[in-house]
Order: structure tokens, then sequence, then C-alpha cells
């Protein structure tokens, strides 16, 4: 399934180089779609594969990394390996291994989780602006947090508020469904203790939406030559990519607001969603394509703040001295065009 810009790859699938180009298989036996992508496309920046069976030749990573797409694989929820092209600077990750016990790293983590704090306020200018007015204190100590703990802290009770304000957030059925399918409710699910495993489709498309950004996070951190693995704030966490995780959290409040505005405004069909036999609910193919679609929208608005987190590192860099580049705004393309115009 294409868009504009992204391809979802569902059902069984089959990715291969033949003759140059890239040769993708997928959906179900009895109706499974072909796609050529040759070397010179560019409009598809990115692959998002769903499939749970089918195989990926290991020339489609070189591919992949040639023609600077981005590749990445993401099964029930969670995503499992990305690809894309990839920028190397031994500084520049030296200075990102080093900063997670120094003030750069507090400096990082409390600049993330301020814009991240403010979205969460401008989101809930919609959802109750009284809400939003009380929420401003949380802006006001996360700017003014000294240590990882009190950013920790002040997020964490900053999230408890700000979900509380989605409890009635309603979606629309063309037919009948589950009571509790229709209104958002909890954001913790009672399957995991956390908001992984949705038990109703708000929460399941809010989940596949911020797997999407995880994604692009982590691409964003190999174009910029930093290490998705090394996080800051995310840094005990073993089985994430910790500062993937890290930038992505000034991502999530452009990604709920986009949410909210397209689940007010579409119907659903009841057959969008299903339910796994342990209560987990998915989204259908289409529908995680459209919201694949929505995040990579977003990524525009708040992508320069991941790059400004690498530029703060540039700064912090020994040795020869490291560039700042653009590779997610192109800001330095357009400033040389501009100058030069």
């Amino acid at each position: 399934m294409t868009s504009q810009t992204h391809i979802l790859v569902h059902g069984i699938a089959s990715l291969a180089v033949e003759r140059g180009d890239l040769l993708i298989r997928y959906g179900i036996p009895r109706g499974t779609e072909t796609l050529t992508i040759p070397r010179t496309e560019r409009t598809i920046r990115r692959i998002i594969i769903t499939a749970r069976h089918g195989s990926i030749t290991l020339d489609v990573f070189q591919w992949i990394q040639g023609v600077g797409m981005s590749l990445y694989v993401i099964r029930d929820g969670e995503y499992v390996c990305y690809a894309n092209s990839t920028f190397y600077d031994a500084n520049l990750q030296r200075a990102q291994s080093l900063a997670a016990e120094t003030s750069t790293g507090v400096e990082i983590v409390r600049y993330l989780l301020t814009h991240k704090v403010r979205g969460q306020r401008d989101v809930l200018k919609e959802l109750n602006p009284e809400a939003a007015f009380a929420f401003e204190r949380y802006v006001r100590r996360m700017t003014a947090a000294k240590t990882l703990e009190q950013c920790h802290r002040v997020e964490r009770e900053a999230a408890k508020a700000y979900w509380t304000h989605w409890a009635d957030v309603s979606l629309r059925f063309s037919g009948r469904v589950k009571t509790r399918w229709k209104r958002f409710g909890a954001r913790k699910s009672s399957l995991s203790s956390s908001a992984r495993l949705a038990e109703n489709p708000p929460n399941a498309i809010l989940n596949f939406a911020y797997n999407v950004l995880a994604n692009e996070a982590g691409a964003g951190c190999l174009a910029l030559g930093l290490n998705p693995l090394l996080g800051l704030s995310h840094k005990d966490n073993t089985d994430k990519p910790g500062l993937a995780h890290d930038i992505m959290e000034v991502g999530r409040p452009f990604i709920d607001q986009a949410i909210l505005n397209w689940i007010g405004a579409r119907v659903f069909k009841p057959n969008e969603f299903y339910e796994l036999d342990n209560g987990v609910c998915r989204l259908d193919d289409d529908l995680l394509s459209e919201v694949a679609g929505i995040v990579v929208q977003c990524l525009p608005s708040f992508v320069h703040h991941w790059e400004w987190v690498a530029h703060r590192l540039v700064d912090d860099a020994t040795g020869t001295a490291s560039k700042k580049r653009t590779p997610l705004t192109e800001g330095n393309r357009k400033r040389r065009f501009a100058n030069a115009s």
C-alpha cells in the first residue's frame, strides 16, 4: 500500500533487489501485490513493514542506504529493526556517550521535556482550557529542573494530569461495536500495567503512531551521526534505543494533536479494528497506513529539535571539529540557496 511518501508492507512480504531496482511483493497468497522501485525514485522516503512472515535479502539494506530511504519493521506494535542512510562521526558519538553523566545530558533532557510539556499544554487548550491553564505549572517546573531526577518527576506528574483529560475522547463508528471501544478511557492498559497492549481503538491508534515516531527518531539519529542506542534520559533501558526514545518525546504532542483532529473528523468502520485472543486491539492494514501518514506529515514540525540535540553535542565534541549538519530540515542547503540568490 503506497502513499505519497511511504509504503506499508503487510501480509506475507518479500523484498529483494533485481536488476538494480527494489522489488517488493506483499499481501495474502490470493491477493499479492508487486511494487518495483527504481534507484531514481525520490518521492517515497520510507518503507514500513508490518508483515509477520517473509524475507528480506541482504542487498536490500545496502540499496536502502544508497538511495537515502528508511526501512523499518514493526511487529506486534513494537519495532524490530530499521535501516537508513547513516552518517558516522566518532567525535560526536564520543560526546554523546559522555553527556549521559554530565550537565550537558541534563541540559538536553530538560530542553526536550520542556518542549514536550509545552506541547501537552497546547493540546489541553482544545480539550480543556482550564486544565491547560493549570498545566502551566509543569512547564515552569520543568524549565527550572536541575537534575535528571527532577526532570523525570515533573514528566511523570505532568503525564498523569495530561492523560486524565483524554478519558472522554471518543471515536464515531458507522456500525455497532463494543462500548469500551468508543472511549479513550485510561492510558494504562490492564493487560500490561502500562500503555502497551492497548485494549481499545483510541489507545491502539496512539500506540502505533508512537511506534512509527520511535522508528523515525531512530532513523533521525543515524542520519545525524548519533547512536540511537545511547540514551541520555532512557539510558537504563535495555529493550529500546535510548536516544531515539529521548528525542521522540518532543514529537509526541504534535502526534497527539494530529490524531485528535483526525479522530474528530473521521467515522470509523467496525472492521477497521480487530481483537486478538489476549484482548489486545489492533488496526487493519489500511488504517495502519493512514496513521503512519499522519505521523510522517507531522515530522517537519519538530525534527529541528532533533538537530538541536546533535548540534549541542557537537559543541562538546573533542578532536576535529564536527560540522553542524541539518539532514532532517535541510536548513544548511536552504541557507546556501538563499545566499546564492
